[in-house]
């Protein structure tokens, strides 16, 4: 039985993001989960004004981790049925 590690941050980051980072839905938030050994996914809305300063360390953190880890995160604001589920 292969064991995966998610590790979840609530935060909320505005803008672009390098393409490193997985956009996550619900059209992909459970396959991608299952099929990542470590993954690190973010939930966020658009208009939290804390995170917004975590985006370029969060891209930045995903592009020097590619073969490693994947970094994800789910938009709130849109994905509700992803974020409910989840507890968010």
């Amino acid at each position: 039985m292969r064991v995966s590690r998610i590790f979840f941050i609530v935060c909320a980051i505005v803008g672009s993001t390098a393409t490193a980072v997985v956009e996550l839905g619900s059209s992909n938030f459970a396959a991608t989960v299952a099929h990542e050994p470590l993954l690190l996914v973010e939930f966020y809305t658009p208009w939290c004004g804390h995170c917004k300063a975590l985006e370029p360390d969060f891209a930045k953190a995903a592009a020097a981790l590619q073969g490693t880890a994947k970094l994800a995160r789910v938009d709130c604001s849109v994905q509700h049925d992803v974020c409910s589920a989840q507890d968010i």
